[in-house]
């Protein structure tokens, strides 16, 4: 399959941020596609049927998967390519559902999107999941590593045509981690990242209980499990 569009965009947010030990190293002169399997590219082993529902409850289906390097949804065509749903459609979906998950836009960073985790009455639990630059080495004399600190900010790998493709060769060692962020979300779908300003701001109305949990609670903004406890109590309030 050729993959026609793939942009990878590397953002630091250092309030939310949970690492997964995986890593990818890419030495220079290989491709990601090289390194990065599909297996360890994608969230699903496999492309698997799913549904595009728009805000005007229009639907779209095809075989899908969510790709961890650059945050799209992507379908694989009738001719066998593998495409990335349109930039300009993105703002008109409601949800994507790729077997029993469900996607929604992220529109907290206007691109990418958020798994949902866990879906209460009023507010859901949903994740950002993708494959991240740690860091990069430039190549010194006789082929010896330069090592540079870590990348935190916004960084693209891409063509000629501004389009990061994966079957292009690196010109430095780099090496990505896969990092979660969790984000809370209400019924309108409108998403902030999880930390402990934005569980105030999303339960302003509950901040005596909030209060009484945090208080007699250990809750790490870090651990999907700590999150959704939190969530199922605010919701049984």
């Amino acid at each position: 399959m050729k993959i026609i569009t793939l942009l990878l965009a590397v953002l630091t947010l250092s309030s939310v941020v949970a690492q997964d030990s995986a890593t990818i190293f890419v030495e220079a002169g290989r491709s990601i596609a090289e390194v990065a399997t599909p297996a360890r590219m994608y969230r699903f082993p496999k492309f698997s049927p799913g549904k595009i529902v728009f805000k005007d409850k229009s639907t779209s289906s095809g075989i899908m998967n969510y790709n961890l390097f650059n945050e799209e949804i992507e379908f694989i065509s009738p001719q066998g390519d593998t495409l990335a749903i349109a930039k300009q459609q993105m703002l008109n979906i409601g949800h994507v559902a790729v077997g029993n998950k469900l996607f929604y836009f992220n529109n907290f960073f206007k691109e990418g999107y958020l798994e949902e985790v866990f879906d209460a009455q009023e507010h859901k639990l949903l994740k950002r999941e993708r494959y991240a630059l740690q860091k990069r080495e430039k190549i010194g004399g006789y082929n010896q590593p330069n090592p540079t600190s870590a990348i935190d900010s916004y960084s693209n790998f891409i063509n000629n045509q501004g389009v990061m493709e994966t079957n292009l060769l690196v010109r430095e060692n780099v090496t990505f981690y896969k990092r979660t962020d969790y984000f809370f979300g209400d019924r309108f779908n409108y998403f902030v990242p999880a930390n402990k300003k934005n569980l105030y701001k999303v339960f302003s109305k509950k901040k005596k209980e909030l209060d009484a949990y945090l208080s007699s609670n250990e809750l790490d903004f870090k651990k999907e499990a700590d999150l959704i406890a939190l969530l199922r109590y605010l919701e049984g309030l």
